[in-house]
């Protein structure tokens, strides 16, 4: 073989390997962006910002955290929102005594203080899902307007459907927001033998910008010392709550635990 028929076949090869590499670039791009694929893109995506992302909308940053952090569960969100509840004094958090007759546990519980008086009564200022869940618990309070750990723990445990159709409304929420929005389409069904197997979420190039922008937030949340009450949701919420301040989180993380943790035992009671 001469010099000139191997260069020939060289540059057949080059080529061919050239169009393989396209076909599989292509082929890579044209695959669903699912939860998977979307942690890698927005990884590799992601720098530190200060601002929140998705408008600050609490519903859109649960479901895209969701599909980012496996971690996430429903007491780390209770508690996120009981802090910003807190923080912009749409309640009141604290440690009261125990009230008698009515509550178990610690002489001094967590405590929220729904605010108003005869005059003003209190009236949830959120719509949607975090409205509904205000209004729950608001709904279990006593003439003092007030709702110890223990109460909650009580009143969820025997109304477990009621917490969970509540707590569910913030992802469903959410993912209708994102799909509103262009970062979400439709859910689709996967088949496997001829059959359905699941809905899987699929994602957009929006979904990986808005996506990347989260993780970048919860990086610069994690580098702060301390964040002022309107951040305190957000850095909860994404797993940063360091410069949380400290009593406050405590009152929130317990206060949620009492409400997922009942409303668990309330669904084991049922099923048995």
């Amino acid at each position: 073989m001469d010099a000139r028929s191997i260069l020939l076949a060289v540059g057949i090869n080059v080529v061919l390997l050239a169009v393989i590499v396209a076909l599989f670039r292509l082929w890579r791009v044209r695959q669903p962006m699912t939860a998977a694929r979307l942690r890698r893109e927005a990884a590799n995506q992601a720098k530190p910002i200060d601002a929140a992302p998705l408008e600050g909308d609490f519903c859109r940053m649960q479901a895209m955290l969701e599909a980012l952090d496996e971690s996430l569960t429903d007491t780390r969100a209770v508690a996120a929102l009981l802090c910003g509840w807190a923080a912009d004094g749409t309640t009141i958090l604290s440690r009261t005594e125990k009230k008698r007759l009515k509550s178990f546990g610690d002489a001094m519980q967590a405590t929220i203080t729904f605010p108003g008086d005869e005059e003003h009564p209190f009236t949830p200022s959120s719509n949607g899902a975090e409205g509904k869940l205000l209004g729950l618990l608001y709904g279990w309070t006593d003439e003092t307007a007030t709702l110890q750990a223990s109460e909650i723990y009580n009143q969820a445990r025997a109304y477990p459907e009621a917490v969970k159709g509540r707590l569910d409304q913030f992802s469903l929420q959410g993912k209708h927001s994102l799909r509103a929005t262009g970062a979400m389409q439709p859910e689709k069904k996967t088949r496997r033998f001829g059959f359905v197997d699941e809905r899987r979420s699929i994602y957009t190039p929006r979904g990986v910008r808005e996506a990347a922008a989260l993780l970048g937030y919860r990086a610069w949340l994690g580098q702060q010392d301390s964040l002022p009450p309107e951040k305190w949701r957000d850095a909860v919420l994404l797993g940063a709550s360091q410069a949380v301040d400290a009593d406050v989180l405590d009152l929130a993380q317990t206060l949620a635990k009492a409400l997922t943790g009942g409303a668990q035992a309330g669904r084991k009671v049922n099923r048995v």
